[in-house]
């Protein structure tokens, strides 16, 4: 039973449509403990389903999301994925080579109806230079995704200072229209930051 993501049918004024401390409670751990093993997040191919092994989790609706996270150069978007994932994050940056893949769920319960349903996150994630050396890599993403994250870091003023025109970058090539649209931003917890709360 997958659907598309969940849309909100409150028209713009609607601004939470997951509860967000639902996170912390102890329904939400009976949720997530499906989905860890010996403490360790479980790794999902694309044919594989936490249903499978859970009678919990089969219940719940799934949303399926693909979510492209773009931003500058060593702001953290593969680091983001990593941790999302439960996989170690390397000490030193690397570039993205091409375009990567992740695939992991996340119980998410929703406002309106407070019923849990699962959602299927497909993490889309790609280097600058990639980008730069192929210029049909970014539509083709766009294309293939239903959301789209822009990243800043914390500790990157330029990251920050560029957001808009990178918005304005992916905004103009009219194939994100209906996609979903949310900024991220990363190394919050580091106390070098170069970007203030407030200007955020």
């Amino acid at each position: 039973r997958e659907n598309s993501s969940p849309k909100d049918t409150k028209g713009e004024d609607e601004v939470q449509i997951v509860l967000k401390d639902w996170q912390l409670s102890r329904e939400a751990r009976v949720y997530m403990n499906c989905l860890f093993h010996r403490k360790m997040r479980v790794q999902f191919g694309q044919l594989e389903h936490p249903g499978n092994s859970s009678s919990l989790i089969k219940k719940a609706p799934v949303y399926i999301c693909k979510l492209l996270l773009y931003g500058k150069a060593g702001v953290g978007k593969t680091s983001t994925v990593l941790k999302l994932a439960g996989r170690a994050v390397p000490a030193l940056h690397q570039e993205t080579m091409g375009i990567q893949t992740t695939t992991l769920y996340w119980p998410a319960k929703l406002a309106e109806t407070e019923g849990v349903v699962l959602l299927h996150l497909e993490l889309w994630d790609t280097g600058e230079k990639s980008l730069r050396k192929y210029d049909h890599i970014l539509p083709s993403m766009l294309s293939a995704t239903n959301g789209i994250a822009f990243c800043f870091s914390y500790t990157d003023r330029n990251s920050w200072n560029e957001l808009p025109s990178i918005i304005t970058q992916a905004t103009s090539t009219r194939k994100i229209d209906s996609h979903l649209k949310v900024v991220i931003a990363t190394r919050v917890d580091s106390t070098q930051h170069k970007v203030t709360q407030e200007e955020v």
